[in-house]
């Protein structure tokens, strides 16, 4: 029905992407991402290295966390931590 009006049906998925920059204070803020996780201000995280990917995940013993702001501030450890490849864990927020 919704095709015939030239319109999309909406879609139902569990799926969010998101793409947002680093900023130079190295805060990363997708809200949409963030909102879809559950990711609220002072939810604790861990941030791993993974083939050059950079995993992040809710821990209640995380040293990392959501800001006030509702931003990921990611610290100078894990950028370069990401940038040398190989699994490594970074625990310096």
């Amino acid at each position: 029905m919704l095709r015939d009006r030239g319109l999309d049906p909406p879609r139902v998925s569990s799926v969010v992407y998101g793409l947002a920059a680093v900023d130079c204070r190295g805060s990363v803020a997708d809200h949409a991402v963030m909102t879809a996780l559950g990711w609220v201000p002072g939810t604790r995280l861990d941030i791993c290295e993974s083939g050059g990917l950079l995993v992040i995940r809710r821990d209640g013993r995380g040293v990392f966390g959501v800001t006030k702001q509702g931003h990921l501030r990611l610290s100078l450890c894990v950028i370069l931590v990401s940038s040398r490849g190989g699994a490594r864990r970074c625990s310096t927020p």
